[in-house]
């Protein structure tokens, strides 16, 4: 698609984007304005050439050319201007700071309670949440240990009530290395047990290096499709296959791998394991009865995606454990894997220091791969046939874009299994007003305080400059969250109006923050600084955005309009390839 069609196709949603940022902007300037009986002369949508306008009572209501801004001109606003004696009461430079202050701070106010408002909104009404029914439990992990088990439903910890599993998780993530009191129900019983989480760092949106507390559970369940890698096992001698789904374990009904694995665990050795499946699609039921036999000593016992019986072996394991592909090239290929494969154990060196984790969940064990530890030498153990496996394993690594051209290192396994093997427990609840007000509240105040920090960042330098965007960038926000649907795009925009607020109120002549400082300079001399004095503040602080929006439109042409490349041989007229974009080659010095 070319430039001008993308532009084409999604003007619309740009402009139900930045609208309601900008109105509710000024209508925040403007009501409290009226409300402290200030002239108000002219409330302005965008800036330039007037397009359209109308006067009712005593202000020009009018739309301007260009939808990037807003403003309301109220009398007596800009200093050195003459003020009729009748109008002088009226006149914003009139009114007492606290007044004034009323009417700067409301604009900035006027986008948190938007983004207030949205968020709220988007909480209201029916939705479907992560229920506090533990689906996986690591063996070995502080949950094992406390006497956590598959199928627990933790109702609270540390005497607080825990209706969600994010209530859950975020408990138990500020408190890495603390013995805290975990509520569980198990088959109607309730228990009181002790975790103490073990310390896992891991990088936040900036980059940084934070500690969290992990206890090795999961609200993530493993469906029971069943994966066949050993030809001569039980399993595979009865006729099962790669992906068949067990619904019934000796005429019990199952629906997560732990129930199906403690079923056949309580099978004596001798007595056969009744085994109703679905295969392929449309589903096709069947009967499949198999008998366990002698465990072969080289497999773990211990995993979870095994499910053998006390003393015997029936080679059924999780398909979720199993390759399902994998990519030429890339270091899974190198190594051998193949799909079928079984994952079943990573050894991990860095720093000088080895950790071996089992592989009993594909998609919780091998987090490895996409966190800290993903520049670490691995030793990875796998099964083929009957036969086990040692290969050492070098992630590659390699810089991607997101769809706001944001760059970002990404290390490559290569090696991928089934996805639908999945799932989750849920529960479905209303959200009253009153819970959404307070579940909007408390998103936008992690929003915010998220927001602020990568703005004291970005100051101190510690945030690359690269980072900062313009229109082209709002644009495209608006375009791919309205394409992703319409909650998406509202939560896009509710965060980029807190933004805006924030922005806002920063210390620069001409914005909301400049002026505050200037009366808050008011109020300490008892008088307001002279009008040359803000006269040369208002200038500074101009030209100050106007070097800010040529550098934040640099920045879009260099994100979204200059052509991309992988290699110099991508790029014309002399230019070289310098991450990921055509440049000009540095001069040596």
């Amino acid at each position: 698609m070319s430039n001008v069609q993308y532009i084409l196709e999604n003007l619309h949603w740009f402009i139900l984007f930045i609208g309601p940022l900008i109105f509710f902007h000024e209508l925040g300037h403007f009501l409290v304005a009226k409300a402290c009986n200030v002239k108000v002369l002219r409330f302005s949508f965008g800036f330039g050439a007037k397009l359209f306008s109308f006067v009712r009572g005593e202000t020009e209501y009018r739309i301007s050319a260009l939808p990037l801004g807003g403003y309301v001109k109220m009398l007596g606003e800009l200093p050195g201007v003459e003020i009729a004696p009748e109008d002088l009461p009226r006149a914003f430079s009139s009114k007492p700071i606290w007044q004034r202050s009323l009417v700067v701070v409301a604009g900035p106010a006027f986008n948190v309670i938007l983004a207030w408002f949205v968020y709220s909104s988007l909480w209201t009404g029916h939705h479907t949440f992560i229920d506090t029914r533990v689906g996986v439990v690591n063996v070995g992990q502080p949950a094992w240990q406390a006497g956590i088990r598959p199928g627990d439903r933790i109702v609270g910890v540390d005497g607080e009530a825990t209706p969600l599993w994010r209530d859950v998780s975020e408990a138990i993530s500020a408190r890495p290395g603390d013995s805290i009191p975990v509520a569980v129900e198990r088959d109607g019983r309730s228990l009181e047990v002790t975790v103490v989480p073990r310390h896992h760092d891991q990088t936040n949106p900036f980059e940084e290096i934070e500690t969290k507390g992990r206890v090795g559970i999961s609200p993530l369940f493993i469906r029971t499709f069943v994966g066949v890698v050993d030809a001569d096992s039980p399993a595979a001698q009865a006729g099962l296959a790669t992906g068949d789904l067990v619904t019934h374990v000796n005429g019990t009904e199952v629906e997560a791998w732990y129930e199906l694995a403690r079923l056949v665990y309580d099978v004596p050795k001798d007595q056969s394991i009744k085994l109703s499946v679905l295969r392929g699609s449309p589903a096709l039921p069947l009967e499949f009865e198999l008998t366990a036999g002698e465990h072969p000593g080289e497999l773990d016992r211990t995993l979870v995606s095994a499910a053998d019986t006390a003393d015997g072996y029936t080679g059924l394991v999780t398909q979720e454990s199993l390759v399902a592909r994998v990519t030429q090239g890339t270091p899974a290929a190198s190594i051998g894997l193949r799909p079928g494969d079984r994952l079943l154990r990573l050894s991990i060196a860095k720093d000088g220091k080895r950790t071996i984790r089992p592989i009993g969940v594909w998609g919780i064990d091998l987090e490895a791969f996409s966190g800290l530890d993903a520049t670490a030498d691995f030793i990875l153990t796998f099964q083929h046939g009957r036969k086990v496996v040692e290969r050492k394993l070098k992630l590659d690594s390699k810089l991607e874009k997101d769809e706001l051209k944001n760059k970002r290192t990404v290390h490559v396994f290569g090696a991928f299994n089934e996805p639908s093997t999945y799932d989750y427990y849920t529960i479905d609840e209303v959200v009253g007003p009153i819970a959404a007000a307070q579940m909007g509240l408390s998103h936008l105040s992690k929003i915010a305080g998220m927001l602020g920090k990568g703005l004291w960042k970005l100051a101190k330098r510690e945030v690359p400059a690269d980072s900062v965007g313009g229109p082209m960038m709002l644009f495209v926000l608006a375009a791919e969250g309205a394409e992703r649907g319409i909650r998406p795009f509202l939560e896009a925009l509710a965060t980029v109006s807190v933004m805006l607020a924030l922005m806002n109120l920063l210390p620069v002549p001409v914005l909301d923050g400049g002026h505050l400082l200037m009366f808050a300079i008011e109020a300490i001399r008892r008088r307001p600084p002279s009008v040359r004095a803000r006269e040369i503040a208002n200038l500074a602080g101009l030209g100050l955005l106007l070097m800010l929006m040529v550098f934040a439109f640099r920045n879009d042409i260099m994100r979204f309009a200059w052509p991309e490349c992988s290699e110099d041989a991508d790029c014309e007229n002399g230019l070289v390839c310098i991450e990921s974009s055509c440049q000009n080659e540095p001069s040596e010095k």
